[in-house]
């Protein structure tokens, strides 16, 4: 938990850098937009390809320490949506880039992460028998899902 907000705070400050340096912000939707249309076509491969069940897997004590630090890495995969919440309060105004801020920001949104996951967690015990449908098709639904926000970034990178 202390590294999601220490990326924070680093976060918080990058954005604030690349807020005042407009030309970047571009270039880096630009490839977010070939990174998002990536995401959705491996989804859709996915999901058409892989017809059979998966069986779980029982992972071996010796590499479960890598495994850990493997799904903890995923951490970074939060770090886009961050970075665009801070630059669009930036931008609004609504913050103003001190280490004091950025503290309560890495702050609050830690433990609003860590509130958040726990709330999935009781929802998902109470509620996994009725997640076999969706499950059956997250990768189709995430295929879309990034397939439109991609489309979208791209019809409003064109109408600038």
């Amino acid at each position: 938990m202390q590294q999601f907000c220490f990326f924070k705070l680093i976060l918080a400050y990058l954005a604030n850098v690349l807020m005042k340096n407009s030309e970047y912000i571009a270039i880096i939707q630009k490839i977010g937009i070939v990174i998002l249309f990536l995401l959705s076509i491996n989804f859709f491969r996915i999901y058409f390809s892989s017809k059979a069940p998966v069986k779980a897997k029982e992972i071996p004590k010796s590499k479960s320490y890598f495994y850990g630090i493997l799904m903890s890495s995923l951490n970074m995969m939060a770090i886009p949506f961050y970075f665009t919440f801070v630059a669009l309060l930036i931008g609004y105004d609504y913050f103003d880039y001190t280490i004091l801020n950025a503290f309560y920001f890495s702050i609050g949104s830690t433990i609003g992460s860590f509130l958040l996951y726990t709330l999935y967690a009781i929802i998902a015990k109470n509620i996994e028998h009725k997640l076999t449908f969706i499950a059956s098709k997250i990768d189709f639904i995430l295929g879309c899902l990034t397939g439109l926000v991609a489309l979208g970034n791209f019809i409003y990178l064109l109408s600038k």
